[in-house]
C-alpha cells in the first residue's frame, strides 16, 4: 500500500526473465507451472510448482530471493524437487514454533497409490528440517525472525 486508497502491484517473479540460482550452481529446472505460495518467518516467498517441465516426476519448490525488499525478486533459486513418479507438491508450511522445520504436502505419489499398491499410504506430508543445512546464516535469520514475531504477539 502506498496510501489509504492506493496500492502498487509489481511482477514479483517471471520464469522467463528472473535469473535462476544467481550466485549458486546452475539448474536446468524451469519455473513454468507455479501452483502455490508459502512464506517463512522472514517473509520470504517460496513458489510450489506442479509437475514441472511436463515431467511425470515430482514438483519443484523455488525460493524467490528479494534482496532489497522492493517486491521484485532478484533471483529464483531451485530450493528442492519432489522426485516421486506421478507426484506433485501441493503446499508447504513452515512450523511457527520451529522456523527451521517445514512440511510439504505431496499429492498422488504413484509409489503409494492406494488403487495400485495394496499396502500403499496414499497422499503424504513430508517433514524437513534445515538445522543441518549448510546455509546456517539463513537458518539463524529465520530463528531470529520467529523470536521477534513471538515477542510482537506477546505485546
Amino acid at each position: 500500500m502506498t496510501g489509504k486508497k492506493t496500492a502498487m502491484v509489481r511482477e514479483f517473479v517471471n520464469g522467463d526473465v528472473t535469473p535462476k540460482n544467481d550466485g549458486f550452481a546452475p539448474t536446468a529446472g524451469m519455473l513454468n507451472s507455479p501452483d502455490n505460495l508459502a512464506q517463512d518467518a522472514l517473509g520470504n516467498i517460496y513458489i510450489i510448482e506442479d509437475a514441472p517441465n511436463s515431467s511425470t516426476t515430482g514438483g519443484d519448490i523455488w525460493f524467490a530471493r528479494d534482496k532489497n525488499n522492493d517486491g521484485v525478486a532478484e533471483s529464483i533459486d531451485h530450493f528442492m524437487s519432489i522426485r516421486v513418479n506421478g507426484s506433485e507438491a501441493t503446499g508447504m508450511i513452515f512450523n511457527p514454533a520451529k522456523p527451521t522445520e517445514f512440511v510439504v504436502a505431496v499429492q498422488h505419489p504413484e509409489s503409494t497409490n492406494l488403487d495400485t499398491t495394496l499396502d500403499g499410504l496414499g497422499d503424504a506430508v513430508w517433514q524437513f528440517n534445515l538445522d543441518d543445512d549448510e546455509y546456517r546464516k539463513f537458518v539463524s535469520k529465520l530463528e531470529k525472525a520467529s523470536r521477534k514475531d513471538k515477542r510482537d504477539d506477546d505485546d
